[in-house]
């Protein structure tokens, strides 16, 4: 009797199992997506301050007689001469692209010369200098005779005299010194120079400027580096509502961020975050069927290695209790993910070549799930990944806005971690992924486009292409806040897919400051966005039979607001309406979402 008693719990044990392991799979996959809650990216406001030429240009088209018949440029050495030559003529200027600077002005020949005339002369040198990325030049006008058509300028690129810090951290000058590219007697590289603040403002606890004064000597400037420092740590909690379904929406968070004291331009940062019933609760985390809905650690770790470099390490825990309504089943999914990423700017590696960063990393990651039946086990699966990564990634500013660009390819080759192997995998997705070495590619770009009478276009493109079912781990969530707004996170995960985020933002204005509050710094900032999405998720062959390809169209149309005060409050709201159907969100469904952030 007691055998056969045996007997019959294992084979219903065995029956729960496989049906728990195919019910979790197939929750996992359409209620849970992977939601991570990372320490916010924080850095400095700092950067190379070039002001606009001044010329004394003069708006005085009255013909002085004569037209123009010859340009010549001389430099800080060279004489007049008695009899300047007709035609453009480029003296012992500097090194610059003469080709260039001869399109630019010959256009000015044969036209009547006026003060004016001069003006955008001098107008058109200097954009070309800029846009040979030297921007600090001068150019006047000697006493001479123009009756003869010849115009003579006198142009002085100015080159770095000496640079200083002011406002740093007693001994910290030296070093931060040595972290820009200027050379006393060296030309000036705006492009070396931004490329160096951008960097140094990438540590979170000061800014920096670059503002260069006239120099000691005849075309000499001096750089100074104006550093704001601020107090070398902070902390932070908030609320949103950004969660999915099966896990509850609320998310309430809090954490911290400092700089690693002896390692200079180095810092980390932590926070927590978790369901309310994590909050009311902690103790139940690791309980089995007690966990709480939703609870995640995460830290970033930045390390400085030298200039224009750093190691960034993010590790990242997850754990979900997901509850099959309308069944005793319920899971527990984790998820451990440890990336570190390499980054150095390129010129670093090719000097002279500003082309943004270079990303090398790898990550190990490991997921596991518990199934339960009437709050007891029975059965669990894990598996492991281990991929690396090539990135570039790069910003530019124009004369209408900025873009931005990251791209990357990520790659498994299999094993490393005993656990990324096809038998782990088939069996942790129930037969959806069975090839674990694949290369798949991901992509963002960001646009922001300055519009008349203060409006402002901002539009992003994120993108992921791979060729097969992707791990849980690195598919794309096509709704949400940081996604399609006007659905949630849980309405459609895919393994190739797109999301373009769309929005005008009209100029921005104060809240309090007009109603006379004191000692305030706020911005208000409206918005009104139209956001499309596309992904496939790939068929597959299931443990109960073959499950086709699923895809998704979404778009969500509405209104947002951000605000910020000092620096101590954020705040996000959006009510956006869906044009689509998705897993959960109907068209015709409007959706409130909200994120909060408070610091210190």
């Amino acid at each position: 009797m007691a055998l056969f008693t045996t007997t019959r719990r294992r084979a219903c044990g065995a029956v729960l199992a496989l049906l728990a392991a195919t019910v979790a799979p197939a929750m996992a996959q359409r209620a849970a997506p992977l939601e991570r809650n990372l320490p916010p990216a924080v850095s400095g406001q700092g950067g190379l301050v070039i002001g606009p030429q001044d010329l004394a240009g003069t708006t005085d088209d009255t013909p002085l007689g004569v037209n123009l018949s010859g340009i010549n440029l001389i430099g800080p050495q060279e004489s007049l001469s008695r009899r300047p030559a007709a035609g453009i003529r480029i003296g012992a200027i500097g090194a610059i692209d003469r080709t260039a600077l001869e399109a630019a002005l010959a256009p000015f020949l044969g036209q009547p010369l006026s003060r004016k005339r001069i003006s955008d002369i001098q107008a058109a040198i200097a954009k070309t200098y800029r846009a040979a990325g030297y921007p600090f030049v001068s150019i006047v006008v000697p006493p001479q005779e123009v009756t003869g058509g010849v115009l003579v300028l006198r142009v002085v690129e100015f080159r770095t005299g000496s640079v200083r810090v002011s406002g740093a951290e007693p001994g910290t000058e030296a070093a931060l010194s040595a972290r820009v590219r200027a050379t006393p007697g060296a030309r000036i590289s705006a492009e070396a120079l931004e490329e160096d603040l951008v960097w140094l403002n990438r540590y979170p606890y000061r800014s920096v400027n670059g503002v260069f004064s006239p120099g000691d000597d005849l075309g000499l400037s001096t750089l100074t580096l104006e550093v704001t420092p601020q107090k070398p740590w902070q902390v932070f909690a908030g609320w949103s509502n950004t969660g999915t379904h099966t896990t509850g929406f609320d998310r309430y968070y809090a954490g911290f961020g400092a700089a690693i004291f002896g390692m200079p331009e180095s810092f980390l940062s932590y926070q927590v975050t978790g369901s309310p019933n994590f909050w009311t609760d902690p103790g139940s985390v690791g309980t089995g069927a007690q966990q709480p809905s939703y609870y995640s650690q995460a830290a970033r770790i930045v390390i400085s290695t030298g200039p224009r470099q750093s190691l960034e390490i993010v590790p990242n825990y997850v754990a979900t209790r997901q509850n099959s309504v309308g069944t005793p089943f319920a899971f527990d999914n984790t998820t451990l993910e440890i990336p570190v990423v390499y980054r150095t700017a390129v010129s670093n590696l090719v000097p002279g070549l500003f082309a943004g960063d270079l990303l090398l990393g790898a990550s190990a990651k490991t997921v596991e799930r518990n199934s339960y039946f009437a709050n007891e086990t029975v059965g669990g699966a894990s598996a492991d990944l281990f991929e690396m990564t090539l990135g570039w990634s790069i910003a530019r500013p124009d004369a209408w806005g900025s873009t931005s660009l990251e791209a990357k390819l990520v790659g498994n080759p299999g094993g490393v971690l005993t656990g990324n192997s096809i038998e782990n995998w088939v069996r942790y997705s129930a037969g959806r992924v069975t090839d674990v070495t694949y290369v798949y590619g991901a992509g963002a770009v960001s646009r922001v486009t300055r519009l008349p009478a203060g409006f402002t276009f901002v539009s992003d493109l994120s993108a992921l292409a791979a060729g097969q079912p992707l791990p849980d781990t690195e598919q794309l969530s096509l709704g949400g806040l940081y996604a399609t707004r006007g659905y949630t996170l849980d309405d459609g995960t895919v393994d190739t897919g797109f999301v373009w985020r769309n929005e005008v933002r009209t100029p921005t204005f104060a809240l309090l400051t007009p109603l006379g509050v004191a000692g305030t710094h706020d911005q208000v900032s409206p918005y009104a966005f139209l956001d499309l999405s596309w992904g496939r998720l790939y068929g597959y062959d299931g443990v109960l039979g073959p499950v086709g390809r699923t895809d998704y169209s979404l778009a969500g149309l509405g209104l947002g607001v951000d605000y910020t005060l000092n620096r101590n409050l954020t705040a996000t709201l959006v009510g956006g309406l869906a044009l689509s159907d998705a897993i959960y969100t109907r068209a015709g469904d409007f959706t409130f979402q909200a994120r909060i952030y408070v610091s210190y």
